[in-house]
């Protein structure tokens, strides 16, 4: 789940950020810092939605300090939330899902036999998917502006993506060596 889900529909204007993918987690500690210092008990001692709006900034920073999460919510932000309805809800880039299970398995024999050696090079070959996937979102996302089917085309790979972190937690398990 989104964590910026429950919090706000956009967390960009909830810190006060402009709509755009590259921006660096320095700008967005910033911003938290300054919003979020506003609702400070000291400050708002006699606000009592100051709580509320405090845990909203929090889910707000949680977001788009992710990449992953802040492509989400770019989306939501341009195109809406996807329709239960919607076949790009789940979609995932033709062919992704066979290469997904093949490297699961890699990943899950690996593991079993205490491979540390093909262990380490899945960890690259995973790290090197998900580099890829936050090169393209700003490409990806700015083309979403237009709709249709670039919306589409983002929410496959926003899709990918979560399913290539997935892998890349499972070799950062303590089980992993």
């Amino acid at each position: 789940m989104d964590a910026s889900a429950g919090a706000s529909d956009d967390p960009f204007a909830a810190l006060g950020l402009p709509l755009r993918y590259d921006i660096d987690r320095s700008v967005i500690e910033r911003a938290w810092l300054r919003a979020s210092a506003r609702m400070h008990h000291d400050r708002a001692i006699d606000d009592e939605g100051a709580a509320r709006r405090l845990a909203e900034l929090n889910a707000a920073k949680h977001a788009l300090v992710d990449p992953e999460q802040r492509g989400r919510a770019m989306l939501r932000t341009i195109a809406g939330a996807a329709s239960d309805d919607d076949p790009a809800k789940d979609a995932l880039p033709e062919g992704f899902l066979e290469e997904v299970l093949d490297t699961r398995m890699r990943i899950d024999e690996a593991l079993t036999a205490g491979d540390a050696r093909e262990i380490e090079r899945l960890r690259a070959e995973v790290s090197a998917r998900e580099a890829s996937f936050e090169a393209q979102m700003t490409e990806l996302i700015d083309a979403a502006r237009t709709g249709g089917d670039a919306v589409r085309a983002a929410r496959r790979a926003l899709n990918a993506w979560r399913y290539v972190r997935r892998m890349s937690d499972r070799l950062a398990g303590d089980d992993a060596l």
